[in-house]
């Protein structure tokens, strides 16, 4: 280790094959971690990891939002989602969101309530639309994009690209082809790009967003802690709820604090009609 010394306060996100959200101690890749910046909370830093990551990630390489874009976010009062609004305006794009009226404090721009029928009707011409939900709306979401834009999604629709990058096998990949055929399909007939996000751990953006947060250009969205006994009661609210802040729950020895770590896309199986989740297993509680 080089970059950090002993008593330094930082957080990360974890490679995806290293296992401990609920971990008081992990050994880790130095390149994935950043210092906690001052005046941060190590409460709002255990939130930031996942979804500032995904939304930078999604905003910045998949994307490359620039002042003057025409940016749609679904799901904008979301975890991933209120991050990204944010994100979206400091990069200097007109920002568009689909929020629940009650949730709408986020945008700055515009707003459409995600409970109307179609928002396709009230938008079009768009630089990017970024999509953390997914399902039969990413068509629509294609449909407002202009030639040359491009959709992002990470939820739903994994591309034959992204099994190639992650180096999975033959069967997955064909898999992946397989599922969001349709949905590229439709891309290209309509000139747009369409990319699938699979977030990677990085230490440097981390502290970049850090910095961000320090500035008061992002705040992370934490709606209360929670003690380790009452996960099980949290995690039956969560399938129910929908809510823009994460839940982080604080261990009784020590009050340490969430450290991020594997979250398996549940909901992107679930409309194979897989259940992931079981009693006595760790869960990483985010998005509602």
């Amino acid at each position: 280790m080089t970059r950090f010394k002993p008593g330094d306060r930082v957080f990360f996100r974890s490679q995806s094959d290293r296992v401990g959200a609920f971990a008081l101690f992990f050994a880790i890749h130095e390149d994935t971690v950043a210092l906690v910046s001052q005046g941060m909370s190590f409460t709002d830093a255990a939130s930031l990891p996942l979804v500032g990551l995904t939304a930078w990630q999604a905003l910045t390489e998949k994307a490359e939002v620039k002042p003057g874009d025409r940016v749609l976010i679904h799901a904008g009062s979301g975890g991933v989602g209120s991050l990204a609004v944010q994100m979206a305006h400091h990069l200097g794009a007109y920002v568009i969101v689909t929020a629940s009226g009650k949730n709408a404090d986020f945008v700055r721009d515009e707003v459409i309530d995600y409970r109307t029928p179609r928002f396709e009707e009230h938008v079009s011409d768009l630089d990017m639309v970024f999509d953390p939900i997914g399902g039969p709306q990413l068509k629509r979401s294609i449909s407002v994009t202009k030639p040359g834009g491009v959709v992002v999604a990470i939820s739903t629709d994994p591309t034959p690209q992204l099994a190639k990058e992650q180096e999975l096998n033959p069967v997955l990949r064909l898999l992946f082809g397989a599922i969001s055929l349709s949905t590229r399909r439709a891309a290209k007939k309509a000139g747009v790009r369409y990319e699938f996000l699979l977030m990677h751990p990085s230490g440097e953006q981390l502290t970049h967003l850090a910095k961000l947060c320090e500035d008061g250009v992002l705040k992370p969205l934490v709606g209360r802690t929670i003690n380790y006994v009452d996960i099980p009661h949290e995690l039956k609210t969560c399938r129910a709820a929908v809510s823009a802040a994460r839940l982080w729950w604080i261990s009784r020895a020590n009050r340490f604090p969430l450290i991020p770590g594997v979250l398996v896309k549940a909901q992107a199986l679930a409309a194979f009609g897989w259940d992931l989740t079981r009693r006595e297993g760790k869960y990483l509680i985010y998005d509602g």
